[in-house]
């Protein structure tokens, strides 16, 4: 009755009704941040001190880092017969080459040496790497493998109850034409916060 009122413009029906307001316990901070007064000098001052540490802890930092690969480019022809030929310690100096920080030349230099000799050992992979590892454990392996794909299985599966849900409400298209389809971006970013077997009703 009430729904049929309001369709017809019944003038009887109460307007403007708002839910009741959720009664939310007081913040615990109470008015500290309200009443705050930050003093510019006070801050200016704080910047400019961090701004002379910072110069004396990055060249500290930088000092014990080049200090070491230092000791490496000492040997340099060595290391390079022997790297060129270790694939994971190539990889190892790559990744300890990113922690460089501007300026630090030694650092940019192991870089673009392992960047060179890893591009050129790509080829001569084989896929699966795990399977060539003398050291690996069968059955980590094998579980491994199964739950990999037991998760794309299972990813692919909720991936396709969202995208025919999509596909079978016109209204998103229509009411809402502005939106993006991003369905696939959505629920791999929800998988950034749920991605546990039992959090599945949550990701969606």
């Amino acid at each position: 009755m009430a729904v049929s009122s309001v369709a017809n413009g019944d003038s009887s029906f109460p307007k403007n009704v708002r839910p009741p307001i959720a009664s939310y316990s007081p913040s615990m901070w109470g008015d500290i941040f309200t009443s705050f007064s930050l003093d510019d000098q006070v801050q200016e001052n704080y910047a400019v001190a961090i701004e002379a540490l910072k110069g004396e802890a990055r060249s500290m930092l930088m000092a014990e880092g080049i200090q070491c690969f230092r000791q490496i480019s000492g040997h340099k022809q060595q290391i390079q017969r022997n790297l060129s030929s270790d694939t994971k310690g190539l990889l190892s100096l790559y990744e300890a080459a990113h922690l460089r920080s501007h300026g630090e030349d030694i650092l940019d230099k192991a870089l673009a040496f392992t960047v060179h000799h890893l591009n050129t050992t790509v080829n001569q992979l084989e896929s699966p790497l795990q399977d060539q590892d003398d050291s690996k454990n069968e059955q980590l392996l094998k579980l491994a493998k199964l739950d990999f794909n037991y998760l794309q299985n299972l990813y692919k599966k909720e991936l396709s109850e969202h995208s025919r849900l999509v596909a079978t409400h016109s209204i998103l298209k229509t009411k809402l034409p502005y939106a993006r389809d991003r369905v696939v971006e959505c629920y791999i970013r929800g998988l950034d916060t749920t991605f546990m077997n039992s959090n599945t009703l949550i990701s969606k």
